[in-house]
């Protein structure tokens, strides 16, 4: 479904005015929808052999 949300901060005037849209969907139809969103990456990325801290580049 889809709902319409009040935001849950009163934060100054025309609050009333800020408004979410929540959408539920199953766990199949998210799915879908974050595979056609993000598909998989071609290959995987390889782990960085060094930690940012430590790379100088």
């Amino acid at each position: 479904g889809v709902y319409e949300i009040p935001c849950a901060e009163l934060c100054g005037f025309g609050h009333s005015g800020m408004k979410g849209t929540l959408y539920v969907d199953t766990k199949e139809d998210y799915d879908a929808w974050v595979q056609q969103t993000w598909p998989p990456a071609e290959e995987e990325a390889a782990p960085a052999d060094l930690a940012p801290a430590e790379n100088e580049h």
